[in-house]
């Protein structure tokens, strides 16, 4: 039987793990807005799951992944999108 949580998680970022895939390798660029819709997505079943830690820990690794992206981007290694 499968746990109403990993319903939850398949059925938000399945779909956007698709497109996000199609529109990488068709146009090799990945849109803003899946990039935000996946993070708001993230946020929102975190913090429906675990409530207000679930949150706190989803904002932190956010800031982690955002960190080591900017510390990338300042040493000229990646890009910083469109």
């Amino acid at each position: 039987m499968l746990i109403p949580r990993t319903v939850a998680l398949a059925a938000v970022f399945i779909p956007l793990a698709i497109a996000i895939a199609y529109t990488d390798v068709r146009y090799r660029r990945i849109p803003n807005k899946l990039v935000l819709a996946t993070l708001i997505g993230g946020l929102i079943l975190n913090t429906v799951f675990d409530g207000w830690n679930g949150l706190l820990v989803s904002l932190g690794g956010s800031a982690l992944a955002f960190g080591l992206m900017l510390s990338l981007h300042v040493f000229a290694t990646m890009g910083p999108g469109t």
